[in-house]
């Protein structure tokens, strides 16, 4: 519960800064278009971090990095809420950016190693929760008057988030290995074939995964700037129709993880890869 509790705090901002934009770019007073610049700026941050998630996750365990996430994106999302013009903004998407990606590669590694899969499709499930809350969130936020309490809202929930699972951490301690015992390497994926083959299916799946995802994460960013400055629609329709994109989306990773046979990840055959 407390890792689908993260990844719809996770969410959250993803869904709340596309639809506040058009709301807040009047109160800096900044052309539409800087949204990319924030957009860009969280993802560098995103990228950076996440190279090393896997070194982090070895010296710190997985609670503690996630303690560390929740604290970050609390204090990236008060410079939102706070922040007097639009530097501070760009400086504030910089660290919510790294803390999404120590959040999100954090856990998806520690679930994804467990093999549970099913877990893992609530747990991108529960992200697109965030994501088709954030719109709606944000939109009664300035029917009332400011964008700026969604952000709020946003910075307990991840003090929450943090404290959390810093007592998971305290109260779990990690079980030692039994003494003298070594888990033998198990078979990898593609222990069949070539080294070629292998580097040419893994950069196809992370080509078309950014590209995906890109496509994904963009429409929904940009969605309430097109639908208040081209369509001319209302706060609150656009708020509407920004929940119905990302709850479209949440659908799907909900239903994929409620098949009866969940799908393998991979399947292969072979006790060892023909490379070392």
């Amino acid at each position: 519960m407390l890792a689908l509790g993260s990844f719809v705090a996770l969410g959250l901002p993803d869904g709340i800064i596309g639809t506040a934009w058009p709301s807040m770019r009047v109160t800096f007073g900044a052309p539409v278009g800087d949204l990319g610049l924030i957009l860009l700026l969280a993802t560098a941050g995103s990228v950076l971090v996440t190279a090393f998630v896997g070194t982090l996750i070895q010296r710190l365990g997985v609670p503690a990095l996630l303690t560390v996430a929740g604290s970050c994106s609390a204090l990236g999302v008060a410079g939102f809420a706070l922040a007097p013009g639009f530097g501070l903004v760009l400086g504030a998407a910089v660290l919510s950016g790294a803390a999404a990606g120590m959040m999100d590669a954090g856990l998806n590694t520690a679930i994804g190693l467990s093999g549970r899969q099913r877990l893992l499709n609530l747990l991108h499930g529960a992200y697109g929760v965030g994501t088709a809350i954030g719109p709606l969130v944000v939109t009664a936020a300035i029917l009332t008057g400011s964008w700026r309490p969604a952000y709020l809202l946003l910075t307990v929930l991840d003090l929450v988030i943090a404290g959390s699972w810093l007592r998971h951490r305290r109260r779990d301690a990690p079980a030692a290995a039994p003494a003298g015992k070594t888990q033998a390497p198990g078979p990898r994926p593609g222990a069949q074939w070539s080294r070629r083959r292998y580097g040419v299916v893994v950069a196809v799946g992370m080509s078309v995964f950014f590209l995906y995802t890109g496509l994904e994460v963009g429409a929904g960013q940009w969605e309430a700037s097109f639908c208040r400055g081209h369509l001319n629609l209302s706060t609150s329709a656009t708020g509407l129709a920004t929940f119905g994109y990302w709850g479209a989306l949440t659908a799907v990773r909900i239903s994929l993880a409620t098949l009866p046979r969940p799908i393998r990840p991979a399947r292969w055959s072979g006790s060892a890869p023909p490379w070392p």
